[in-house]
């Protein structure tokens, strides 16, 4: 999945694919492969290409704060433009949207499905942290807008709900 971020005031394109622990990410025309290991209070071990270095990671609303080897970094993921009513895509009531980048770990329903206020639609990582999707109301799963494994951006859409029909 292709991803931008302003990292302390520049601008960087990245594609990203999981491997399963390992993130492979493409910068620039460049393949680098990235596991991070949680050893708590914030402090990580990075592996990047091979070479191990710890870092502390903080977030903090849409922004990421990164400190390694003396130095530090704001990231924050670039606004993928989703759609909204008014560009003609689902309404915001609609939809599940991502609070910070991740990847999808579980699927429980399927497009199509009736689905009752409370039940777990999607299951999330983002960070080492597993957060469940759950709906919002009763509806019909319209649309699973990313498959099991994929990757996906903050504010972008997980799930679109849409009303249950009366029946005739």
């Amino acid at each position: 999945m292709q991803r931008r971020y302003d990292i302390g005031g520049q601008k960087v394109a990245a594609q990203t694919s999981r491997r399963g622990e390992t993130l492979r990410l493409e910068i620039g025309g460049r393949e680098h492969e990235a596991a991070l290991r949680e050893l708590g209070a914030g402090e990580y071990v990075l592996r990047l290409d091979g070479r191990e270095r710890r870092v502390w990671i903080a977030a903090d609303g849409d922004s990421v704060y990164v400190h390694m080897d003396g130095r530090s970094w704001r990231v924050r993921a670039e606004n993928d433009g989703q759609a909204s009513s008014a560009s003609g895509g689902p309404a915001r009531a609609d939809v599940a949207a991502a609070p910070m980048p991740g990847t999808v770990i579980a699927v429980h329903v399927a497009e199509g499905e009736h689905v009752r206020l409370g039940q777990t639609l999607v299951v999330i990582e983002s960070m080492k942290m597993e957060t469940p999707v759950k709906a919002w109301r009763d509806g019909v799963v319209q649309k699973i807008h990313h498959p099991l494994g994929a990757t996906f951006d903050r504010n972008a859409p997980l799930v679109t709900l849409a009303p249950v029909q009366p029946a005739s």
